[in-house]
């Protein structure tokens, strides 16, 4: 037994040892630390201080995504700018010919009556915050419409199946819940109670056995065609059957320490608030005869008096003492409060956002940087104008919404695009448009900031009222201006150039020159 001991012990391979840093390291520690794991009590900490960040599960992700969406102002920022980017100038629309007549009729109401504009903009709120979209609605019959909502991630179970289908499960909303298990409910409750589906009452009273099947104890209903509710789902990497973690999850950890760096600020700003003071009294005898005496020292008499003298301090003080009171303030160092301590996590946030400094606050990069920023930002938005336009799409092409209606006329989707371009760039697009007749000028207007209506209306007042409008001699305008326009008015006939020179070789304003030279 010992031989075969001895002999599996020198069939094991040599670890080999290394020098790194004057410490000696062995292979195995290599090759564990290439691999990510855990080679430390140190690396261990980090790591599980980092995992705190990060939360288990897809629906406590969503829900950390909310809570950073309301309350950081980082990520807040963020998300306002694609939001307020993305959706500019959306519109839905239909044109004015008598073969959409139909379609106008169809939809045009469904866009007023349940607010479309602002369920685009929930969806874009939704996608730019969990990287998903869910929308749903409820037909009362085949033809008409009772409610259209955006369902949030963290409220859901979605169950993937085959060819692109799935189950989802909705969490029951606690003002339901409130009501069914409410007591002594008011009469106006009651009808309100009457009119909630059956199937949200089991759930609340533990009727439906759905849980079982997503495995979670919440009270949910699972959604069905056969009861007239209907969905699409769409996320940031293309599936339409499930929900993708939010991509935000990526910079959790870095929030977090940008958070811990916030606390570090707040914390050292409630020390200086709140004059961390230092008092002395009594001192030390170190020479003559007394040398080393006591008799000088506080008593703690005189140590509670101060502590009661200093508890009892307002905003201002008036403290009488001896020569052996000492009072000393105790600041931090200002470095604490350097900003560059942010730059390493805030980085890492904006490039998640791809929402740089130069358009959040104007500084930071020079043109080409933040120019290079901007068509990111551009490309990102349209790639999140393509999902939510193919939820529009459809949507509209539904067969509970479109009915007989061709899918060719259905509503388009346009946007407006100005605020994406550079200023002097767009006039002369405008500009040029104008000029071959493809741009209108109401729509040059509206790119410009102007309501035609009301131009159209002070161009009129001006035509009326020529002689109001119509320039005069004056002291500031340009002679050969003021003549001109004076000729006109009183002769009625257009008034040259007062520098144009005639044939005979005088001008035609003002005293005559000398004859040309005859060539003859």
């Amino acid at each position: 037994m010992e031989k075969e001991s001895s002999a599996s012990k020198t069939s094991k391979p040599k670890q080999r040892r290394h020098q790194k840093n004057g410490f000696s390291v062995d292979s195995r520690v290599i090759e564990l630390a290439s691999k990510g794991l855990n080679i430390s009590g140190l690396s261990s900490s980090l790591l599980e201080l980092r995992n705190r960040a990060i939360p288990k599960g897809l629906h406590n992700q969503f829900l950390k995504a909310k809570s950073l969406r309301e309350k950081d102002d980082l990520i807040r920022a963020i998300i306002d700018a694609q939001t307020e980017f993305g959706p500019l100038g959306f519109k839905f629309f239909i044109k004015k010919d008598k073969a959409l007549e139909r379609s106008r009729k169809r939809f045009t109401p469904i866009i007023k009556d349940f607010n479309l504009n602002g369920l685009n903009r929930q969806m874009w709120q939704s996608l730019c915050t969990y990287s998903n979209v869910i929308f749903h609605w409820k037909m009362r019959n085949n033809r008409e419409l009772e409610y259209i909502q955006v369902l949030n991630p963290y409220d859901v179970e979605i169950v993937p199946f085959l060819n692109g289908q799935s189950l989802l499960y909705l969490r029951v909303p606690d003002v339901i819940e409130k009501l069914v298990q409410g007591k002594g409910n008011s009469q106006e409750e009651k009808l309100l109670l009457r009119s909630i589906p059956k199937k949200y009452v089991e759930a609340v009273k533990g009727g439906i056995k759905a849980s079982t099947l997503i495995g979670k104890d919440r009270k949910m209903v699972l959604l069905s065609n056969s009861d007239g509710e209907y969905w699409l789902i769409a996320n940031t990497e293309g599936f339409s059957d499930r929900l993708v973690p939010p991509s935000m999850t990526s910079i959790y950890a870095s929030v977090e320490n940008r958070n811990m760096l916030v606390d570090g600020d707040f914390s050292v700003a409630y020390l200086i608030k709140n004059f961390i003071m230092h008092v002395k009294t009594g001192e030390s005898i170190t020479s003559g005869p007394k040398a080393g005496s006591r008799q000088n020292y506080a008593e703690t008499k005189h140590l509670k008096a101060l502590k009661k003298q200093f508890k009892m301090a307002g905003n201002a003080m008036e403290l009488y003492t001896g020569h052996l009171v000492n009072i000393d303030y105790v600041f931090p160092d200002t470095k604490v409060f350097d900003p560059e301590k942010f730059t390493s996590p805030e980085r890492r946030i904006l490039r998640w956002g791809g929402v740089g400094e130069i358009l959040l606050l104007g500084t930071g990069m020079n043109f080409a940087a933040g120019f290079i920023n901007l068509k990111r930002l551009i490309a990102k938005i349209k790639c999140y104008r393509e999902i939510i336009d193919s939820v529009w799409q459809a949507f509209f092409e539904h067969k509970t919404i479109r009915l007989d209606i061709s899918k060719d006329h259905i509503p388009e989707i346009i946007y407006d695009d100005s605020l994406l371009k550079e200023y002097s760039v767009l006039v002369r697009e405008m500009q040029s448009l104008i000029d071959r007749g493809a741009l209108s000028k109401q729509t040059a207007l509206l790119k410009a900031g102007f309501n035609p209506d009301v131009e159209e209306t002070n161009k009129q007042e001006e035509m009326d009222k020529g002689s109001l409008y119509m320039p005069t001699l004056t002291s500031m305008m340009p002679l050969d201006q003021a003549l001109e326009k004076q000729q006109k008015k009183e002769k009625g006939e257009p008034g040259r150039n007062r520098q144009e020179v005639t044939k005979s070789g005088g001008t035609s304003v003002g005293a005559p020159e000398n004859p040309r030279p005859s060539t003859s």
